[in-house]
């Protein structure tokens, strides 16, 4: 089903995100070599294998991991995906790869309404690997392409997890309800930065985390902007999304004819959660280095743009016509710099036929 309704476009004001990186070192060796011998003061360095991602046609299953997890996903049974945490033996079970509504139609992989068509493997910066899941709506003639993209980083304990959505169409496609991550959380105590979830709890942290055993727990971390975090907690399963229907922050988005939506990414992060210092600091050393080694993939969709305080006037950028939203976010201060800004944008909405308050 095609909508052709008004255009939902989101002007974010002072909001940042964050979230991952590493990368790739081979060791290899001959054996008609002898390294030379080490003196005691010589420092030891940690040997390196790297990431990898294959396609075992015997089992039908294809992988991409490191030394400390995988993710598996089956091209027999196209069931939900597997994470594996290598030193705990533990597996993990998604429900969807992806799910999204179009009018009263809902599109996901569970339910096969998204049919799997191919994969891809590729590299991506810091030397990591990335699988690519294909998946379209529409027979016979395609309608829409669904790509739905895991990647991996050395010695990095978690995964980037993005979905793009493509427009085959020539007409405008508007896409609600969207969920990017829906894992099973079985046997997993959820917390916020608040404290304990409930059977039924929403909110729009960064991350939130889970403890499994003494010595393992798992965290997911949400890349959107601001308000456009979401996660619903319910029936043994936790939700990682856009704001969906009768939420303050109704999300719903404009794909424009032969155009591709890549939505914000989410993450799937194990480590010790049990200690606020040791969680802290494992978030912080994987989002650190995601930031500086792949900066690039944190657009988080078309449409959503990023200004400050700080940004010169005449690089603000104007709110489209078609636009129906403009979110602000910012920590007000009432000086006259911020009030200058605050009328150029009062004056560009103005322009475009919004009215401005706060």
């Amino acid at each position: 089903m095609i909508c052709t309704q008004p255009r939902r476009i989101l002007l974010i004001i002072g909001v940042g995100c964050c979230v991952f990186a590493s990368a790739l070192i081979f060791i290899a060796c001959s054996s008609k070599s002898v390294p030379p011998a080490l003196s005691p003061s010589t420092p030891m360095q940690p040997i390196h294998l790297g990431t990898y991602a294959g396609y075992d046609p015997r089992t039908g299953l294809l992988s991409i991991g490191n030394t400390i997890v995988e993710f598996r996903w089956s091209v027999e049974s196209q069931g939900p995906g597997r994470y594996f945490h290598k030193p705990t033996q533990r597996t993990f079970a998604s429900k969807s790869e992806c799910q999204f509504e179009i009018g009263d139609l809902t599109l996901a992989t569970d339910n096969h309404t998204l049919r799997y068509q191919d994969y891809s493997f590729d590299s991506v910066p810091g030397g990591g690997r990335r699988l690519t899941l294909y998946f379209q709506y529409g027979e016979p003639t395609p309608q829409l392409e669904v790509l739905v993209d895991y990647d991996i980083q050395r010695d990095q304990p978690g995964f980037r997890k993005q979905v793009r959505i493509r427009n085959l169409t020539e007409k405008i496609i508007l896409v609600e309800n969207i969920q990017m991550l829906t894992f099973n959380t079985d046997g997993i105590d959820l917390y916020s930065r608040n404290g304990a979830l409930d059977e039924t709890t929403v909110g729009s942290e960064a991350f939130l985390y889970g403890n499994i055993s003494e010595n393992l727990g798992v965290a997911w971390i949400h890349e959107a902007p601001g308000a456009l975090k979401y996660w619903s907690v319910g029936a043994s399963e936790l939700v990682l999304g856009l704001p969906p229907r009768n939420h303050p922050w109704y999300s719903r988005i404009r794909i424009l004819p032969r155009d591709e939506l890549r939505l914000p990414a989410v993450h799937v992060l194990y480590g010790d959660m049990r200690a606020q210092e040791t969680r802290d600091r494992l978030i912080q050393e994987y989002t650190q280095q995601y930031i500086e080694r792949s900066a690039d993939y944190r657009q988080p969709a078309q449409g959503v743009f990023f200004v400050d305080m700080e940004t010169p006037i005449a690089d603000i950028p104007r709110p489209p016509e078609n636009a129906d939203l403009i979110l602000v976010d910012y920590a007000w201060e009432s000086d006259e710099e911020t009030l200058v800004h605050l009328r150029r944008l009062e004056s560009l909405m103005h322009e475009t036929g919004f009215r401005f308050g706060m």
